[in-house]
C-alpha cells in the first residue's frame, strides 16, 4: 500500500501558504419542523412551525479555485457557483459565509481519511 503522507503535508503547506481560513457551519441532526397546532385555513393542513436550525461552526483552511465542470458531472454549475478545496472533509449541506456546499469530492487515496475535499459553493 502507498504511503501519503507526504500528500498530506504538501496539502496541508499549500493552504497554509496559498488559503485563507473560513467557518464552516454544519447544520446539528435534530432541529426538526414540529407541528404548532394551528391549521392553515387555505390547505387545511397543519401548520408547521420551523426552528431556528442550530449549527455547529468548525475553522478550516481552504482555497478559492476555478471550477472543473469534469468533476461535477450531474450538478448543474451556475454561473456565480465557486470551488473550494478545503482542508480535510467537508459535507453538502455545511454553509459558509451565507453559501451553501452543493456538491462534494473528497481526496482520500488511502482511506484513512481526506487529504482535501473539492466543494462546488453556491
Amino acid at each position: 500500500m502507498a504511503d501519503y503522507s507526504g500528500a498530506r503535508d504538501l496539502a496541508g503547506r499549500l493552504l497554509l501558504k496559498k488559503g485563507f481560513e473560513i467557518h464552516l457551519k454544519t447544520p446539528v441532526a435534530g432541529a426538526l419542523e414540529t407541528p404548532s397546532g394551528g391549521v392553515d385555513p387555505f390547505t387545511g393542513l397543519p401548520v408547521v412551525v420551523k426552528p431556528v436550525e442550530e449549527v455547529k461552526p468548525r475553522k478550516v483552511l481552504a482555497l478559492k479555485t476555478a471550477v472543473d465542470r469534469k468533476l461535477f458531472e450531474g450538478t448543474t454549475i451556475q454561473q456565480d457557483d465557486e470551488m473550494l478545496l478545503i482542508e480535510g472533509a467537508a459535507s453538502v449541506g455545511e454553509t459558509w459565509d451565507g453559501r451553501s456546499i452543493i456538491a462534494v469530492q473528497m481526496v482520500d487515496p488511502d482511506n484513512s481519511g481526506p487529504i482535501i475535499t473539492k466543494a462546488v459553493i453556491r
